[in-house]
């Protein structure tokens, strides 16, 4: 439990402090396992993830405000969220178009609603999350196979099977995801176009 515990804990500080986080998911899926590391990693990166929204409408809008200006499709997700809402925040998540710490504080300059950030980021994180967490337990089974210890051919067909749903059904759905991205952004670009083209 301590040691759930501290992951969890460091997930968190990592996440605030803009650390990678794919080492974190790999080895909670080395330590914990498939199903308890998937757990806890969604725990500690969406708490994390909230963390850094809070302190990007509070503290940190300033600074935030300068870093993310030097990301040009900011500006695109930004006024897509003002049309789409949620499906945006959904679509983002299952296939970044920005570095994960980073855009959780970016979110935070958008006029999504806590509790849709908090809800669609939970979902759009869990595809990635599983199939990193996957990749970090999988590890472990090979490195116990190197050392001499031998799994069950059940624990086997089981990692196998499970790792094939978990990275077709990730890469169907980031493809997806990416499309409709696109076609977000490029709608967002039409408007605004237009919008130009009515001005004065």
């Amino acid at each position: 439990i301590i040691g759930a515990i501290t992951f969890i804990y460091l997930y968190i500080f990592a996440t605030v402090l803009l650390l990678p986080g794919l080492i974190l998911t790999l080895g909670g899926g080395f330590v914990f396992g498939l199903w308890l590391g998937i757990l806890l990693v969604v725990i500690g990166s969406n708490l994390g993830a909230f963390m850094a929204f809070l302190l990007g409408r509070t503290a940190l809008r300033s600074w935030i405000t300068e870093k993310i200006s030097k990301f040009p499709i900011f500006a695109a997700i930004d006024s897509a969220i003002e049309d789409e809402g949620w499906k945006i925040i959904l679509l983002v998540r299952l296939a970044p178009v920005l570095p994960f710490n980073l855009l959780n504080y970016g979110l935070a300059l958008t006029k999504v609603k806590s509790w849709q950030y908090v809800v669609f980021s939970v979902i759009g994180m869990l595809p990635g999350t599983a199939m990193y967490v996957y990749f970090g337990s999988a590890f472990k089974n090979l490195a116990s196979l190197a050392s001499g210890s031998v799994p069950s051919t059940a624990k086997w067909i089981t990692l196998g099977v499970s790792g094939v749903v978990i990275i077709v059904t990730v890469v169907f759905i980031t493809f997806i995801a990416k499309r409709a991205i696109g076609k977000a952004l490029a709608k967002q670009k039409e408007k605004e176009a237009r919008a130009g083209e009515d001005g004065p």
